[in-house]
């Protein structure tokens, strides 16, 4: 959510246009997480917000019987190195 303010603000002070953050960045939460882990141009954030966009993406879930994936609340280190991950990525938007 901070990063999609982030392109958002772009857009509203007119340094980006609407198609460009469309073109470069996707439109989905995941397409946002691809082009910022391979650098995409048009935001300028810290070097190591691509490193744990990255991290996010290699995180491997299995579905349920229901089809939906459970996260568990328990502590384990995938669980946690994600937490840490996102944590950076909304702290360097958010800055």
């Amino acid at each position: 959510m901070a990063l999609n303010a982030q392109l958002v603000a772009a857009h509203d002070d007119g340094s980006v246009s609407l198609d460009d953050v469309c073109r470069v960045w996707g439109r989905s939460y995941m397409d946002h997480l691809r082009a910022l882990s391979d650098d995409a141009p048009l935001l300028e954030l810290p070097e190591a917000t691509r490193e744990h966009a990255g991290a996010l993406l290699s995180l491997v879930f299995q579905a349920g019987s229901a089809g939906l994936v459970s996260l568990r609340t328990t502590d384990s280190d995938g669980l946690d190195s994600a937490r840490v991950a996102a944590r950076a990525l909304v702290d360097a938007c958010a800055t």
